[in-house]
């Protein structure tokens, strides 16, 4: 909890085993009748992240072993690669993605291991390009994380296009070429 929710003597209603997520005391309909009632979703990829104690905690390298290994192999295999974060503010999106210096998130941990591949092969005679671009979407405005002259203005003019042939991509986003993980 946050130290406001902790305050507020805030109790969690929410529950994760394996790959459902239970939410308990939702209202019963739409007037707000809060009788018992919870909403149960099952997905893919459930994290439990709320207490570091929990027997179904799941730390960075957990999460990462899942969702990043299996964006890595993809990548090796010469596909594109998305990773996608959605959620409300202050649910661990950035925390998810990005990490910290001690807990290194999805994005650093692919980084780090993809450059690590493409050294391995630099005997071989094998050319590799890695472009990356990074967005933000907030309040249905798209902001391009790797031009820091649009991401300080905090305007965006950047629209989701469809092309044709190669389907869905972001005009006039920034792809920068990544010659290292540093």
């Amino acid at each position: 909890f946050t130290a406001r929710e902790a305050a507020r003597g805030c109790k969690c209603c929410v529950e994760m085993p394996d790959r459902t997520t239970t939410i308990l005391n939702m209202p019963a309909d739409h007037r707000g009748d809060r009788s018992e009632a919870k909403r149960t979703h099952r997905y893919d990829h459930c994290y439990w992240s709320h207490d570091r104690s929990h027997p179904n905690y799941a730390s960075q390298e957990v999460v990462y072993n899942d969702l990043g290994r299996f964006a890595l192999n993809n990548s090796f295999q010469g596909y594109n690669v998305c990773l996608f974060a959605y959620g409300q503010t202050g649910a661990g999106k950035s925390y998810s993605m990005v990490g910290n210096d001690e807990d290194k998130g999805i994005v650093p941990r692919v980084a780090s291991e993809l450059f690590d591949f493409i050294d391995s092969k630099t005997a071989e005679n094998v050319a590799f390009e890695v472009v990356t671009s990074m967005i933000e979407i907030y309040s249905e405005q798209i902001r391009d994380l790797l031009n820091p002259k649009a991401a300080r203005s905090g305007g965006s003019d950047l629209r989701v296009r469809e092309h044709p042939q190669n389907g869905p991509y972001i005009e006039g986003l920034t792809a920068m070429t990544a010659v290292s993980y540093k």
